[in-house]
């Protein structure tokens, strides 16, 4: 029995992870387990400002209609059971820097049924100098949706600036979905309720997670922050963490850690400039495959 730590990083406002195994006797899998949505937007030009963006998706790659269906913004998830979703988007400076208004900040997320999910969460920085005119965001969630919910990306930006654009850059938007088995994957989704503390220097804390959002037989969560993974085997988790802090460049580091080892690959970084033109906060994520023995 292995004990996953998810993740381990400093100065927390919410955090959530995900994770999924194969259960060990198969059955026959539910329905469309594997269909797959490829969506993305070719002409793009929208500026992003801090008012919430909902990204609209002008070319359907793939849609296997029996799971998906989009509309302009929407995505209509047309079964009940477990999805991941993964995204990302490019933003571009649109004007030369001028004084000290050169920072901007994106954040992105997921939200389901008009909800905010706490799995998702992303964040990009432009500085805008030496030509830093271009930013990507990038998230991953596991969810569990009811039938005809609507699933939406949203961007928006936190920064202060009042010179210039930020715009949302076409052929660089995409965003996958995939329809997972119901009955041969078992799940665990852990979020953290209330707000956490961070270390102050390089010390790790670990995310002491308090909610249990799902919690399948094949997991045990009795320590906030520690996961059980009861079978050996391939897991699938994702995990990210929103932080704030306002000193002045901070680096933050996520991890995760297995049977207190660092899962190798498994460290993502955010920058929060701090309180420069409001850049003082930002989400960190990972999406990873890991072995674990019995």
């Amino acid at each position: 029995m292995k004990s996953s730590s998810f993740p381990r990083i400093s100065g927390i406002l919410a955090a959530s992870a995900a994770i999924l195994c194969p259960q060990v006797d198969a059955a026959l899998s539910s329905t469309g387990s594997g269909e797959i949505a490829i969506y993305t937007e070719a002409t793009g030009g929208d500026a992003i400002t801090t008012a919430d963006f909902t990204h609209d998706f002008d070319t359907t790659v793939r849609e296997d209609v029996g799971s998906f269906s989009l509309s302009g913004t929407d995505v209509t998830l047309n079964l009940a059971g477990h999805y991941l979703a993964i995204y990302n988007a490019r933003f571009d400076n649109q004007f030369s820097p001028v004084g000290t208004e050169e920072r901007t900040e994106v954040q992105s997320h997921l939200t389901l049924a008009g909800s905010q999910l706490a799995s998702g969460w992303s964040q990009g920085y432009i500085r805008r100098q030496e030509n830093q005119n271009e930013t990507i965001t990038a998230g991953m969630a596991i969810f569990e949706a009811s039938a005809a919910d609507v699933l939406q990306l949203h961007s928006f930006r936190t920064d202060t600036p009042t010179v210039g654009t930020v715009e949302r850059i076409g052929g660089a938007v995409g965003l996958q979905l995939l329809k997972l088995d119901d009955v041969n994957m078992s799940y665990a989704r852990l979020s953290l309720g209330s707000n956490q503390t961070g270390p102050t220097d390089a010390t790790d804390v670990k995310v002491a997670y308090d909610t249990t959002d799902e919690l399948d037989a094949g997991f045990v969560h009795a320590t906030p922050g520690d996961l059980e993974l009861v079978d050996g085997g391939k897991y699938l988790v994702v995990a990210n963490s929103y932080v704030a802090g306002n000193n002045n460049r901070t680096a933050l580091v996520q991890r995760l850690t297995l049977d207190g080892v660092e899962v190798e690959g498994s460290k993502t970084t955010v920058y929060l400039r701090g309180t420069n033109q409001s850049t003082q906060d930002g989400a960190a994520s990972i999406g990873m495959i890991l072995e674990a023995t019995a």
